[in-house]
């Protein structure tokens, strides 16, 4: 009997932990979209008012902001000092998916932010501040989307694991 009590606990203790992990990752993509915005309007103001390049911006704002971009900023501001011969946007790819593959962004929000990445390492300094506003307007949008879409559906995946949960019960007894 013991056994069996403690079985209801587990199935329980387990589907409802789903359905609370899953509904947490809304907030987790949320958060890694802000970091993102962060990082953005970092490098805007190194680049409009330090007058920075774009290495010595990327090294400033690595030594500000969180893993995993510190380090995707840190490896990505020695590897162009390096340069081995690859574009900035093949450098931004190649550790984008090295580093930001661990986050919970989206495949459209990495998709979205290697396009940014694509077009920020070969214009000049307006071309620049011109594409870092666009994409903050972008990200922002998703910003929105993000928290609505986290406020519909967080509960529901909570009460589903819950009702997942008592489903296998019944089954089992």
């Amino acid at each position: 009997m013991l056994i069996r009590i403690l079985g209801i606990a587990v199935v329980l203790v387990a589907s409802c932990g789903l359905g609370f992990r899953i509904s947490y990752e809304f907030l987790y993509r949320i958060e890694d979209l802000q970091q993102i915005k962060r990082v953005i309007v970092m490098l805007r103001g190194e680049i409009k008012y330090a007058n920075a390049p774009l290495t010595e911006a990327l090294s400033a704002i690595a030594l500000r902001v969180p893993a995993p971009w510190k380090d995707f900023l840190k490896e990505m501001t020695e590897t162009m000092e390096a340069y081995g011969g690859d574009t900035f946007a093949s450098i931004f790819q190649t550790l984008q998916k090295k580093y930001l593959d661990r986050t919970s962004l989206l495949p459209k929000d990495i998709s979205r932010l290697s396009e940014f990445g694509a077009n920020l390492g070969y214009l000049d300094k307006e071309m620049q501040i011109g594409s870092i506003d666009l994409y903050l307007e972008e990200l922002e949008g998703q910003i929105v989307q993000a928290g609505e879409k986290a406020e519909k559906n967080s509960k529901l995946y909570r009460i589903m694991g819950m009702a997942v949960g008592m489903l296998i019960l019944l089954i089992i007894l």
